[in-house]
């Protein structure tokens, strides 16, 4: 993640099976501000002292060069779609294992009002607890305010975990080399 006198440029993705809400999700959080071009989107938001824009890929899972370089990633499932909760778990580990540092993974469970439920909120949970990843249990068409708290979270704890990191980062004073060394290394 980059920082600049603007604020911070956090890279998240959007991932799940076909069919799991991903696209709604995405138009439900940009709105009106959403192009035509559902594949990359950019959104700035004020959270605390700093300015985040938000550049966000909508992926399969499948392409790991776009997981690889996210700071944050979203997996979604749809409740009406056991499949997509049986790759959500493959999406989990391959993200952990190729993604940038310490990413946090959240686990979007989709279609909460779904009546004819083929995915339970438990079975979801136990995932989440798994991989210790963060669960929300919203409708990305209908939830607006939790679907705005869910990104804004995720670019929270992407921020603090920056800022944590930073502060304990310590420099060693640089040391001259040897004087003899210095002399071999003069032309």
């Amino acid at each position: 993640m980059s920082l600049n006198s603007l604020g911070y440029n956090i890279r998240l993705t959007v991932n799940g099976f076909k069919g799991t809400g991903k696209t709604t999700l995405i138009q439900t959080l940009f709105g009106s501000l959403l192009s035509e071009d559902l594949t990359v989107h950019l959104k700035e938001d004020f959270y605390s002292d700093k300015k985040v824009r938000q550049n966000i890929v909508e992926s399969d899972g499948r392409n790991e060069a776009v997981t690889s370089w996210a700071h944050g990633i979203v997996i979604m499932v749809s409740t009406s779609s056991l499949v997509s909760f049986m790759y959500a778990e493959d999406f989990i580990m391959r993200a952990k294992e190729i993604t940038l540092k310490q990413a946090p993974i959240v686990l979007v469970v989709n279609n909460k009002d779904e009546l004819n439920r083929k995915v339970s909120l438990t079975d979801c949970i136990k995932l989440a607890n798994k991989y210790d990843c963060k669960m929300y249990e919203l409708s990305a068409q209908n939830d607006l305010k939790l679907v705005k708290e869910l990104f804004k979270d995720i670019c929270i704890e992407i921020v603090s975990k920056t800022r944590r990191r930073s502060k304990t980062v310590k420099t060693s004073p640089v040391k001259k080399a040897p004087s003899i060394l210095r002399k071999m290394l003069t032309f």
